[in-house]
């Protein structure tokens, strides 16, 4: 199991992800964590479950948490510093009765959603695919086919709707 995931890619972009959704809130108001959270953790996913081949819903909800937790770190990392030990946990204490509930919630159903959506998305892409190199195949059978059938054909003229009226004159014997 732990040889199958692909752990380069989940630290990647779960931890760029992370730190961002974590720095963010140090420019406008401690409050905003839990709106930027939950959008680093759906890029997250999505990011992931593009690029993974195998086990897509576990490296889904792997790195929606990790860039939870990054995140969150981050957050406290900054309240601590920003406004000292008093005011910093009655901010990581609400930070923390907000966010579990948003974490699984977004890590569970997130990764749901974007896993079958790409499953069908290669389904159809798959069906496309096999569909146009079907077509193809066709189209080289027929050419072949033509290629032998064209066998120096008469030429015959297609009617026309003037008439041909001779206009030379007979000459009188």
């Amino acid at each position: 199991m732990m040889n199958e995931l692909n752990w380069k890619r989940i630290f990647a972009v779960a931890g760029i992800l992370g730190v961002i959704s974590g720095v963010i809130p140090m420019f406008f108001t401690p409050d905003l964590l839990v709106s930027t959270l939950p959008v680093a953790m759906m890029f997250a996913i999505y990011f992931i479950v593009q690029r993974v081949e195998k086990r897509r819903f576990t490296h889904g909800i792997i790195g929606s948490i990790l860039a939870a937790v990054i995140s969150y770190a981050v957050y406290a990392i900054y309240v601590y510093a920003r406004y000292g030990s008093v005011d910093g946990n009655t901010l990581l204490l609400n930070a923390v009765k907000q966010l579990p509930m948003l974490v699984v919630i977004i890590s569970v159903f997130g990764t749901f959603i974007f896993t079958k959506t790409h499953e069908w998305t290669e389904k159809k892409r798959a069906e496309l695919d096999a569909k146009v190199a079907a077509k193809k195949a066709n189209e080289e059978r027929a050419k072949v086919k033509d290629k032998h059938s064209k066998v120096d054909k008469p030429f015959v003229p297609h009617a026309t709707a003037k008439r041909y009226r001779n206009t030379k004159k007979k000459k009188k014997k």
